[in-house]
């Protein structure tokens, strides 16, 4: 599967075949594809949360009213943002750079063979401080991510907009010519030249955590 067939195929799942286990390489893979991302100078400001025991996916469940489906997937993942980490460099861009990150979460586990489902949690400030409470989380949760093998095919729910693109043109010996193709792209192709300079993302314990408590007996 190509970049261009993953994203048209890419569907919000909320049904999931149970007792699905993910193989390790599985999750590193997802985890490597999210901080593959792009970030406010290069500050990649996320942690990750893997939460696989029943326990810890119940825990969950009880804060979260939209996500009632992590119950039968393989797992779920709190993407988290370190704020301090963009202090004095690129404060307050958190929130697009783990956006990104969840973005190739979604494709990374479309590729492999699993549906998934991004579940927002930021910026609901009391979700926000619940998932704090109730993990020991330090950092701002920023959304849950389901994943697991899917049960359903929804239909696609995606299209091509004409009215949500502007293109602006300069008149050039009477023809009409692209000056800007759009704002986000260059901005976005412009932005990762000059600060994204990682290729090699290491997966470390201080950006990824495993909750794989045994549920109690």
């Amino acid at each position: 599967m190509n970049v261009t067939e993953a994203i048209r195929a890419r569907r919000s799942i909320r049904k999931y075949v149970p007792h699905v286990k993910m193989p390790e390489e599985h999750l590193h893979a997802i985890l490597e594809a999210a901080m593959h991302a792009p970030s406010a100078c290069n500050s990649r400001p996320w942690e990750f949360v893997v939460l696989q025991s029943d326990k810890a996916k119940e825990d969950a469940l009880s804060i979260h009213p939209y996500a009632s489906h992590l119950r039968d997937a393989s797992l779920g993942i709190l993407v988290c943002a370190d704020e301090e980490a963009q202090s004095g460099i690129a404060k307050g861009f958190f929130p697009q750079d783990c956006g990104a990150a969840i973005e190739n979460i979604l494709l990374q586990s479309l590729e492999l063979g699993y549906g998934s489902c991004w579940c927002g949690i930021y910026p609901n400030a009391e979700r926000v401080q619940m998932f704090r409470d109730k993990f020991g989380i330090a950092s701002t949760p920023m959304a849950l991510v389901v994943i697991g093998k899917a049960d359903e095919i929804p239909a696609c729910r995606g299209h091509y907009d004409e009215s949500r693109v502007k293109l602006l043109y300069t008149a050039t010996d009477g023809r009409k010519t692209p000056a800007v193709l759009s704002f986000y792209s260059l901005s976005f192709f412009g932005f990762v030249s000059a600060f994204n300079t990682s290729t090699t993302p290491i997966i470390t314990p201080m950006t990824t955590k495993i909750l794989n408590i045994p549920a109690p007996i």
